[in-house]
């Protein structure tokens, strides 16, 4: 299992490495539609739908609806708004599951596929517009931050942790790992930007603290996905990535991350 994680994982990195550093923007908005279909596939299983070609109708109703809706003129103006409205929506479904003790709580389709429009397009139109206007080094920050998140977490949480954090959506995160992720986030943060040096308004210690914040915040898109998968029993989004799960599960801190960090990029650029 740890071998076709590493091979998987290596694999990607060198792909989006790839895709970042020298395909034509046209060429990574492209994948990033073929990735939003991916994830509306696996949003399917969340309405237990099992059925193959009722699945890539999810696909690709989601990928067109959050393609158009991202590509409208009127999107850029509305994105902020946008933004806020996704995460909040993930935020407060997973207070409210907590507060429920794990009770059934999102499951009409209608609902869900909403929700998958709302949280996915802010994602793509996200990952779009900061590689149209950074560099991929500050891509490849943002990434390192979540990922710093997660494996501080992982790794105070198994030495410290005793205090659940949100124990009915899932039982092995706990506070004292959330704080491990937010000392390492803010180092990663650092580092890389003392490596990456932008231009800026504010001190790089001020944004390093920013989007150190917007790390710690994106457990909750962890959490978001874990309850949506609790309430069907599924363990997975789907196989797609050996080893590793689905694209959901791998990408599921960046849907609520991701749109935060580009309207903190954007604010402070100068």
């Amino acid at each position: 299992m740890l071998k076709t994680r590493i091979i998987t994982a290596t694999v990607l990195a060198l792909f989006v490495g790839n895709m970042l550093f020298f395909a034509a923007p046209v060429w990574w908005q492209l994948l990033l539609a073929v990735v939003v279909f991916g994830m509306g596939y696996e949003w399917s299983g969340f309405v237990k739908e099992d059925r193959l070609m009722a699945k890539i109708a999810w696909g690709g109703a989601v990928m067109i609806a959050v393609v158009s809706l991202a590509f409208s003129g009127w999107f850029e103006s509305l994105f902020l708004f946008w933004t806020l409205l996704s995460t909040l929506a993930m935020i407060s479904l997973v207070l409210l599951y907590q507060k429920n003790e794990g009770g059934l709580l999102v499951t009409h389709k209608l609902v869900l596929f909403a929700l998958a429009v709302l949280v996915l397009t802010a994602f793509f139109y996200s990952m779009m517009t900061v590689q149209l206007n950074f560099t991929p080094q500050i891509i490849l920050l943002c990434l390192f931050v979540v990922w710093a998140v997660d494996t501080g977490a992982y790794f105070s949480g198994k030495k410290f942790g005793k205090r659940k954090l949100a124990y009915f959506v899932s039982p092995g995160k706990t506070w004292e790992g959330v704080y491990g992720g937010a000392i390492l986030s803010y180092v990663v943060a650092l580092i890389g930007l003392l490596w990456v040096a932008p231009d800026i308004s504010i001190s790089i210690y001020a944004l390093a603290a920013l989007l150190s914040l917007v790390g710690v915040l994106s457990v909750f898109g962890d959490l978001f996905e874990s309850l949506l998968k609790r309430q069907v029993a599924m363990k997975d989004s789907s196989q797609i990535l050996p080893g590793h799960g689905g694209l959901l599960d791998r990408m599921d801190s960046l849907l609520l991350a991701m749109p935060l960090f580009a309207l903190i990029l954007k604010a402070v650029s100068v």
